[in-house]
C-alpha cells in the first residue's frame, strides 16, 4: 500500500472515538490478571496506552508482575515514541524511546538511578500498533495471507519485523501466526475483520499464556498454579550427581521435544559423539580481556556497575584479576538472601536490598565484576541440584580470550562446576527481554539424559530398592530400612531436599540430600544444614554432627541430614548407613 494511501486512511480512522479493550490475561487456563487498552486519536495520529497486571502464585511466593505502555504514531502510522514501564521488583524501571529517521534513542532508568541512555541503528523506519491493525485489516483475508511490518517491540526492547500469516478462518475470526524476525517469538492470536485482537496464546514453561477479549473490565485475580506446572519446568535427572558443585566434566544428551535445535557452543561445552559435553573452566592465568566489547565493560539499566553503592562494594574486594572476581563472587553468596517473589531487579536494588532469585545473584555479580573492571555477561541454562535439572542464571568473566563461569547463587569456591547446561547467555545491554524469548522456547521443552559424569558412566537407574535397603549408585549411598520401618519417599526432587524417608509404627526417619556451603568452616555448614547447634562426630566414617534427633555429615560438598521423630531410631537409621 502506497505511503499517500497510508496517510489518507489513518487520517479517517483518526477521526473516529477512542477505543478501549479489555483482556483476561490466562496461564495454565487459569485466570492469572487483566490488561487494560486504549487507543486514542491524537494530533491526527494515535496514542496506544496499556496497562497490564499479572499474579502468579509459585511455592511460598506471589509474582505481582506490572506493564504500563504507552505508543504514538503520526498520521501515516510512524513511530513516534514508546514508554514502558515495569514493576518487577520492589522499583519502576522505565524506558523511553524517541525515533529520528533509522536511529531510535533508548533512554532507561531503574528507580531514583542514574539513567542511562544508548542510540539503535534501525533497518527500517517502525510502524506503530495502529497501522499494524489497518494493515492487518486490509491484508489479512484468507488461508495463507501474510503481511511483514517493521515495528519497536516493546516487550523485548528491540527493532524487529512482525511477520502474520492467516491459518484458518474461525466464524468470524481469522487464526494468524504471528512471529517476530531474529527470536523464536511465535504466537497464535485470532483476529476480528477489524484487525483487531480477540484473543493470543503463547506456549511459555508453566503453560500456554493466553490474552482473551473482554467485554468489560475481569476480576484481577491470583493464578494458583498446580505443582506439575512447575515441575514441568525441571528435568527430572537419570542419576544423582555426587558433589555436584565439585563436578568437572559431565556427558549428557539434551534435546528439545518439538526438534528444534539451539547452538550450545560455548569455551565449556562443545558436541561429544552426538552429546554435549560440559568441562569445568581452569582458573585464568590471563588478565580481564578489556578489549571484550563496550556491552560488556559498561553500565546499563540492569547490570548497573555505576551505582555508588555497587562501586563501594567492588572496591572492597582484594587484589586484583582473578583473585578479585572470586572475591566478588564469594561477597555476592555471603550476602545475598534467595527470594523468590523478585523476578528482575537491576543491580542498584540487590546491592542495597541484597534479596533475589538466582538471576538477582547473577545480575549483582556481574555488576560487581563490571565495577572492577573486569568484563561480564550473564547465563541462563540449567544446572543440577537435587534430583534434576532446573531452570537457572549464573554469570561468565572475560579473562584473556575465554569467558570463564562463576556461580554466586550455588557457589563452588572456585570456576563453576560442570552440573549445568548452558542455554543462551546476554550483556542485559537492551534489557532481558531477547533472553526471556528465546528460553521462553527451551524451558519446559527440553530432556536431559546425563550419560557420564566425573569419569564414570551413568546408571541405567538412579536408585534401587531391594531386600529393605535403598541403594543409590550416583552418590554411593545406600540406606537399610530398621526392623518395623519401610520406605515411603525415594524419589522426591528440588525443592523437595528428601533422598529416601522411612515410616513405621515407631515414627519417621528422612534422609535429606544438600549442597555444603564452601564460604563457611566445616562444623559451621553442617550447623547451618541442620539450622542448630550440634556435637561433632564421625558418621558413616565422614566428619559430621549431631543432636538428639538429627544429624548431618559431609561427603566432598554434599551434606546429608538426617532427622528421626525419637532418638533411638536416629541411631538406628546410622546404622543402616553405607557410603562408599
Amino acid at each position: 500500500m502506497r505511503l499517500a494511501i497510508w496517510i489518507l486512511v489513518l487520517s479517517q480512522a483518526a477521526l473516529a472515538q477512542q477505543r478501549e479493550r479489555w483482556f483476561e490475561v490466562r496461564i495454565a487456563d487459569k485466570a492469572a490478571g487483566r490488561a487494560h487498552e486504549l487507543v486514542a486519536p491524537i494530533d491526527g495520529g494515535f496514542e496506544t496506552s496499556s496497562d497490564s497486571e499479572t499474579l502468579i502464585a509459585r511455592l511460598d511466593a506471589k509474582l505481582d508482575l506490572k506493564v504500563r505502555t504507552s505508543v504514538r504514531e503520526s498520521p501515516s502510522g510512524r513511530l513516534l515514541a514508546v514508554h514502558v514501564e515495569t514493576d518487577f521488583s520492589a522499583q519502576t524501571t522505565a524506558t523511553d524511546v524517541s525515533f529520528s529517521g533509522l536511529v531510535a534513542t533508548v533512554r532507561e532508568q531503574a528507580g531514583s538511578a542514574a539513567p542511562h541512555e544508548r542510540t539503535v541503528a534501525l533497518q527500517a523506519e517502525p510502524f506503530g500498533p495502529e497501522a499494524l491493525r489497518l494493515q492487518s485489516a486490509a491484508k489479512l483475508h484468507a488461508v495463507g495471507d501474510e503481511l511483514s511490518l517493521p515495528v519497536w517491540a516493546a516487550e523485548l526492547g528491540m527493532a524487529a519485523t512482525v511477520r502474520r500469516k492467516v491459518l484458518a478462518r474461525e466464524g468470524e475470526a481469522l487464526r494468524v501466526e504471528e512471529k517476530y524476525d531474529g527470536t523464536p517469538v511465535t504466537r497464535t492470536i485470532w483476529l476480528d475483520g477489524q484487525g483487531e485482537l480477540l484473543r493470543s496464546e503463547s506456549a511459555a514453561p508453566f503453560g500456554v499464556i493466553a490474552m482473551v477479549r473482554k467485554p468489560s473490565a475481569p476480576l484481577l485475580t491470583a493464578a494458583e498454579l498446580p505443582k506439575e506446572s512447575f515441575e514441568n519446568t525441571l528435568l527430572r535427572s537419570n542419576v544423582r550427581l555426587p558433589q555436584p558443585r565439585s563436578l568437572s566434566r559431565m556427558v549428557a544428551r539434551f534435546s528439545l521435544r518439538d526438534g528444534a535445535s539451539i547452538d550450545l557452543a560455548s569455551d565449556t561445552q562443545r558436541l561429544l559423539d552426538g552429546a554435549l559435553e560440559v568441562r569445568r573452566a581452569l582458573p585464568p592465568e590471563a588478565p580481564p580481556d578489556l578489549t571484550a566489547g563496550a556491552e560488556f565493560l559498561e553500565a546499563g539499566v540492569l547490570i548497573d556497575s555505576g551505582d555508588p553503592e555497587v562501586r563501594r562494594i567492588a572496591a572492597l574486594a582484594p587484589g586484583e584479576g582473578w583473585e578479585r572476581a572470586l572475591a566478588l563472587t564469594h561477597w555476592t553468596a555471603k550476602n545475598m538472601k534467595f527470594d523468590l517473589g523478585i523476578v528482575f531487579a537491576p543491580a542498584s536494588e540487590l546491592a542495597r536490598d541484597l534479596r533475589g532469585t538466582c538471576v538477582g545473584y547473577a545480575t549483582l555479580l556481574a555488576a560487581l565484576l563490571r565495577a572492577a573492571h573486569i568484563p561480564s555477561r550473564v547465563v541462563f541454562g540449567y544446572v543440577y541440584t537435587g534430583g534434576m535439572f532446573g531452570g537457572h542464571a549464573w554469570v561468565e568473566a572475560k579473562f584473556g580470550s575465554r569467558w570463564i563461569p562463576l556461580d554466586a547463587a550455588l557457589p563452588s569456591g572456585g570456576t563453576a562446576d560442570a552440573a549445568r547446561i548452558a542455554i543462551a547467555h546476554d550483556s542485559l545491554r537492551d534489557g532481558p527481554g531477547r533472553i526471556l524469548s528465546v528460553l521462553q522456547q527451551v524451558y519446559g521443552n527440553a530432556t536431559v539424559a546425563v550419560v557420564e559424569y566425573g569419569g564414570a558412566q551413568a546408571a541405567k537407574a538412579p536408585y534401587l530398592v531391594a531386600d529393605r535397603r535403598y541403594m543409590n549408585p550416583g552418590l554411593g549411598l545406600s540406606v537399610e530400612a530398621p526392623a518395623g520401618m519401610s520406605f515411603a519417599k525415594v524419589d522426591a526432587i528440588w525443592p523437595d531436599r528428601t533422598l529416601v524417608s522411612l515410616e513405621g509404627r515407631g515414627g519417621k526417619i528422612s534422609v535429606e540430600e544438600d549442597e555444603l556451603d564452601p564460604s563457611l568452616p566445616r562444623v559451621q555448614a553442617l550447623q547451618a544444614a541442620l539450622r542448630k547447634p550440634c556435637e561433632a562426630r564421625l558418621i558413616a566414617g565422614r566428619p559430621g554432627c549431631a543432636t538428639a534427633d538429627s544429624l548431618a555429615f559431609a561427603d566432598g560438598s554434599t551434606v546429608y541430614v538426617v532427622k528421626a521423630s525419637k532418638p533411638r531410631l536416629l541411631q538406628a537409621a546410622v546404622r543402616g548407613i553405607e557410603l562408599r
